[in-house]
């Protein structure tokens, strides 16, 4: 019997069927490759991400004992209070300096605006 379309030949079949089985190892292997790359490249960045996460965890870690080494919880508490109120002062220094600057031109009779 004849199918239209269909091979005629067992010589015509094994060598569709070679074909098919050759285009599924070529997939495969590139699949593979693909595959390999890619975790290659995952493995790469991963242990570079560790490796900078680790450094910059070391260098705040010295950097936090070189200006607070050897205080106690207690010293730090206030060291902290201390700044929190001297950039307060600050503050209120330019503040005084500012009004001044401006009364004592005004008392000059000195605009000011258009200088």
């Amino acid at each position: 019997m004849l199918i239209w379309g269909a091979p005629q030949e067992i010589g015509e079949i094994s060598s569709i069927h070679a074909r098919h089985l050759d285009f599924q190892k070529n997939a495969l292997k590139q699949h593979e490759r693909r595959r390999d790359i890619f975790e290659r490249r995952t493995r790469t960045q991963a242990g570079h991400n560790h490796r900078v996460s680790r450094l910059r965890s070391q260098q705040t870690y010295y950097r936090w004992r070189k200006e607070y080494g050897g205080m106690s919880r207690d010293q730090l508490k206030r060291l902290k209070e201390l700044e929190t109120e001297n950039t307060r002062l600050r503050r209120a220094v330019s503040d005084l300096t500012l009004d001044r600057m401006i009364l004592t031109e005004a008392a000059r009779g000195i605009p000011l605006t258009g200088r």
